[in-house]
């Protein structure tokens, strides 16, 4: 047996500890059945001026990138977009969401939109924190 560390991208390695992870997690819980969740707002010409990019499964919904261009914010599109992703993941099933950000990001609209810090590793990245927050959606919601 070898242990190393290789900084070449290598897709094919790669692949192989993502495809193990998964069939140990479906193995344990089944299918995650999950579906990308996108949502954009357009300017006048069409082009993306912010959006959300994440997944529902489990019944949770992750946000994994939610931005709104410089010129664009605190105008409520950031609001509109994930209360728009939240209302497709309840239609989906959802009972609980879940998203982390940075203390130079957005964590007072996470929380004014109901979002609360589970966890906070200090000094990531250094003289900053990263906090992970989750929102219960459904009344089922353990969040």
């Amino acid at each position: 047996m070898t242990v190393s560390s290789d900084a070449k991208k290598r897709e094919v390695e790669a692949q192989r500890i993502h495809v193990g992870v998964r069939d140990f997690n479906v193995s344990i819980l089944g299918e995650a059945d999950s579906l990308p969740l996108h949502v954009f707002v357009r300017g006048d010409t069409g082009d993306v001026i912010g959006g959300l990019v994440g997944a529902t499964y489990w019944e949770w919904l992750h946000t994994e990138s939610l931005w709104v261009g410089d010129q664009h914010r605190r105008r409520g599109y950031a609001t509109r977009i994930l209360q728009l992703a939240e209302a497709e993941a309840v239609r989906r099933g959802c009972q609980n969401a879940f998203l982390d950000t940075f203390s130079f990001q957005a964590r007072p609209l996470y929380e004014k939109l109901g979002y609360r810090v589970v966890g906070t590793i200090g000094g990531f990245p250094s003289g900053y924190e990263r906090h992970f927050m989750v929102k219960a959606l459904g009344a089922k919601g353990a969040a």
